[in-house]
């Protein structure tokens, strides 16, 4: 299970030959999945999306941070009846967790449910549009707890140079469906870009370290 407010590499890969994405809408229609299922409960580092796996590297947020979360939404003015309905729905289930004896495995348990209904949020959607059936991603998604900040921007810059390691792209740059690309935008993202870029300094910095040699090293251990 996922542990409050820790920080992970996840990834999780198609079953079998399945591919996840099939087309440019699959990619969009997948990060829209990801703004609505993850958005509230992790702040999302980073995130490459390739043919048959993805990666995220995020942090879980504590349970007074998603109820903020949710409270901010229903303040905001014109909201219909059934969006609030909704943010009030998952208010209450996070106050009976927030109450509950075991509120820490309860809790464990809500973080890692939100990341199963992203997957079958869009499995559903993905079956009915090619008319298949059955799983579409691996029963159980990976995880690795990230402890240091020299092991997060090794992590981080593994995941945005994935593309080039599996011969989807010669260039990580090329590579559209990375987070890479929004770190070098002036635009409103999903994405905790200031924090990250913290780690570098600046914008030249972080992309000078996405020039350097491929961590042969760390992607060994992370596909062993």
């Amino acid at each position: 299970m996922l542990t409050t407010d820790s920080t992970y590499h996840i990834y999780n890969h198609a079953n079998g030959n399945d591919n996840l994405f099939k087309s440019d809408e699959n990619f969009y229609f997948f990060l829209n999945k990801v703004s609505i299922h993850l958005a509230p409960v992790a702040d999302l580092y980073a995130y490459c999306l390739m043919p048959n796996h993805f990666h995220f590297l995020l942090r879980t947020k504590k349970i007074e941070e998603v109820v903020n979360y949710f409270m901010s939404l229903i303040s905001i003015p014109n909201q219909s009846i059934k969006e609030i309905e909704f943010y009030q729905s998952k208010l209450e289930t996070l106050s009976y967790i927030a109450e509950s004896k075991d509120k820490e495995i309860k809790y464990q348990l809500y973080l890692s449910k939100q990341l199963a209904n992203l997957f079958s949020s869009y499995t559903q959607s993905y079956n009915k549009l090619y008319n298949r059936k059955g799983s579409l991603f691996l029963k159980n998604f990976k995880n690795k707890e990230i402890l240091t900040d020299t092991y997060f921007t090794r992590v981080l810059q593994y995941i945005h140079s994935n593309p080039v390691h599996h011969g989807f792209t010669t260039n990580l740059q090329d590579w559209k469906w990375s987070s890479y690309h929004e770190f070098l935008l002036d635009e409103d993202s999903f994405l905790q870009k200031d924090f990250v870029l913290k780690y570098y300094g600046d914008k030249t910095a972080f992309i000078l370290a996405h020039r350097e040699t491929t961590d042969i090293g760390l992607m060994n251990e992370l596909e062993s």
